[in-house]
């Protein structure tokens, strides 16, 4: 007779916090001004207050599709040079802003200093492809081009 397989309580924890994570739609964004990071619904870009989403997300290591940003402003004229990834492996979102410290740089980098205002990512816990449009309204949704400019020295 076979036995049953035993219960494994931190498997059920993950299962459900992913799902819980892929129905809301959840995703951190920050931008390099200290008072920006948000927890957002990237679908209808609402931001989420939910205790139970907010410990899905920052307690449980997941997989990170990551979107960085060069965010650059010329008088009124608006615009950001991304660069889309996915991190390899699983991570705690603790960890990942250590991650991504060098492409932030690189794309920063790429662009023309004058423009350049600041920065920002957005980290989604799923393996999903962002549009720049889409990114476009998250950075408008939490105020990153109200950045003040960053003065090179």
């Amino acid at each position: 007779m076979s036995r049953r397989k035993p219960n494994n309580m931190r498997a059920r924890l993950e299962r459900s916090a992913g799902a819980l994570l892929r129905q809301n739609k959840a995703c951190i964004v920050d931008a390099s001004a200290p008072d920006i990071q948000v927890m957002l619904n990237y679908v209808n870009l609402r931001q989420i207050v939910t205790r139970q989403v907010a410990n899905a997300l920052c307690d449980m290591a997941h997989h990170w599709t990551v979107y960085v940003s060069a965010i650059c402003q010329n008088g009124s004229e608006r615009w950001a040079k991304s660069v889309e990834y996915e991190l390899a492996g699983i991570h705690v979102i603790t960890k990942l802003p250590d991650l991504f410290e060098q492409p932030v740089n690189d794309v920063i980098a790429s662009c023309n200093p004058k423009h350049v205002i600041g920065h920002a990512w957005i980290a989604i816990p799923d393996s999903v492809t962002l549009e720049e449009e889409h990114a476009h309204r998250i950075y408008e949704a939490v105020g990153a081009w109200s950045q003040v400019q960053q003065v090179s020295a």
